[in-house]
């Protein structure tokens, strides 16, 4: 196997554990109703649900998961996002590099194009297939990666993400 920094060999096992535990979470999410909801408070105090009620919950899906994960002492992704130009920004400084989607790895970002002026992210999972949050279901959900996650129709990747935990050989701590 070549790494995509040229070096050739292969993963220690336990980045492939660990690796084997990310794709397990990103996999168990399917379903759950855990980010169909965020309330805030907005500047009058008011309690607002930031993901409209599941229809703006990906990038608190893809950032909530990440948080978890660590890598050298850093967090995958900082904090936790209501928006996707937050995650893409956070993702960004936290070593995430874009690539070109036949180069994607399992474990990485994918950025969908825009549709009815909502961005939508979730991750890739191998297999050319995805996770990502479905504001029909109200759940992330499993789906082609090249598909509106309620499989209704074709959707175009803009933007792939991925990090050098998903190639390297380094340590990665959890």
């Amino acid at each position: 196997m070549t790494r995509p920094d040229g070096v050739s060999g292969q993963r220690p096992a336990m980045i492939e554990q660990v690796l084997c535990n990310l794709l397990h979470v990103i996999r168990g999410s399917q379903g759950t109703s855990m980010f169909a909801r965020s309330v805030w408070e907005d500047a009058d105090e008011r309690a607002i649900d930031i993901t409209g009620g599941a229809k703006r919950s990906c990038a608190l899906h893809v950032s909530s998961l990440l948080t978890w994960f660590r890598f050298e002492g850093r967090p995958l992704c900082e904090t936790r996002h209501a928006t996707v130009k937050g995650l893409l920004a956070d993702l960004e400084r936290c070593g995430w590099t874009s690539v070109d989607a036949p180069d994607i790895l399992p474990g990485g970002v994918i950025r969908w194009e825009m549709r009815e002026g909502t961005e939508h992210v979730g991750f890739y999972i191998g297999g050319s297939n995805a996770v990502s949050t479905c504001p029909i279901a109200g759940t992330p959900v499993f789906h082609p990666w090249r598909q509106v996650a309620d499989c209704s129709g074709p959707r175009a990747i803009i933007q792939t993400f991925n990090h050098p935990v998903l190639f390297s050989g380094l340590h990665f701590f959890t």
